[in-house]
Formats: structure tokens, sequence, C-alpha cells
């Protein structure tokens, strides 16, 4: 009896979501701004929507045993001084989500995961207009890591999709299924500090 009740235990200790699953600290959190340059390259084709500036606002979680999910939110995001094939750009987030970063690994001062919901419209000034997303035309998620050293967050995903194009883009330029990829860093200020456990 004594070693079914043992083995019982360690079972449902094995199975405990806080015995699996890492926890974070952020410091000091509460508001923060950054901006950075960012290429939107389409690999398909292989030209790049180059902005002279990703300008954000966001907040960061402060405190400890976080599950590691909306440990940065950003609830604003400007796209300025955008080119690319066509000419000046209009680039835009979707607004009816913000940005999140959601930690999945932390390895020496540095947090690994991902950047979710990311959906762009991206309009060049001779009318050619595109929908950037994940490929089934939802949110996407680009790969991310924060890093203690500078406190920045590099962006570096391939998952997006152009899944709509209008009748000015031209076929020789973009098609819809062309893939997208999404690169920055930003430093973040003040400097946040990620940690986990």
């Amino acid at each position: 009896m004594l070693k079914t009740l043992s083995l019982m235990t360690a079972a449902i200790t094995a199975l405990s979501p806080t015995a699996q699953d890492p926890t974070w600290t952020v410091s000091p959190g509460g508001s923060f701004t950054a901006a950075a340059s960012v290429d939107i390259k389409n690999v398909t084709r292989g030209w790049t929507i180059s902005c002279q500036s990703m300008d954000v606002t966001g907040s960061a979680e402060s405190g400890a045993n976080q599950q590691g999910q909306w440990l940065l939110t950003f609830p604003t995001v400007t796209f300025t001084g955008c080119t690319g094939p066509g000419g000046t750009y209009t680039v835009t987030p979707a607004s009816d989500f913000q940005w999140v970063f959601n930690a999945e690994g932390y390895d020496a001062g540095t947090t690994n995961g991902a950047l979710t919901y990311v959906q762009l419209t991206a309009e060049a000034s001779n009318g050619c207009k595109t929908d950037i997303t994940a490929p089934d035309g939802g949110p996407g998620t680009a790969a991310a890591r924060h890093a203690n050293s500078d406190g920045s967050l590099s962006v570096n995903g391939d998952t997006l999709q152009a899944t709509f194009t209008n009748f000015a883009c031209s076929a020789d330029t973009i098609a819809t299924g062309d893939k997208f990829s999404f690169s920055t860093s930003l430093p973040i200020t003040p400097r946040q500090t990620i940690t986990s456990p």
C-alpha cells in the first residue's frame, strides 16, 4: 500500500505544471519604447521592403514566477521611411491585434521565443497592396530572442506569406503565396532583464 502511494505521488509530481514548466522573472517591467530599422523580404522573389524605422511602445510584465506568455506586449507599432519595388511603401500592422513576445527557452542571459500576432499590410506608391500574414491568413509568428547584455529584442522570422494582392500588383513582382521574412533588432528603453528560473 505504501509503495503504491509513493508511486502515485511521484506520478502526480512528474505531471505537475510547476515541475515541468519554466518560470520567468522580468525587471524592472512597465512601459518601454524602442525604434529600429526593419527589413520585410519577399524570400520567393528576392526583393525587400526596407523601413528606416519601426517605432514601438510596449509594456513588460514585471515580477517573478511568470509562465512565459505575454512577457512583452506591443500595443503600438508604426513604420516610417519604407521603400521597395514600385517606390515608397506604407506599412501598417493589423489594428485588431497587438504584438506579443512569448518566452520558450533561456540560455545564459538570452531568452528565446516568438513574436506573435504579426500581420501586416504593405501598400506601394503604385497602388499595389499586399497582406502579409500567417499562411492561413491569420496572425503570423516570427522567431525572436531577448538579450540581457544589451536589452535588445531581435526578430528574424521567415514563416510569413502574402495572402492577398490587389489588381495593381504585377505578377512578375508579387503573387499570393510568396514567402516573406521579417527582421529587426529593437533596443528596448528602459532596458528590461529577463531571467529563468
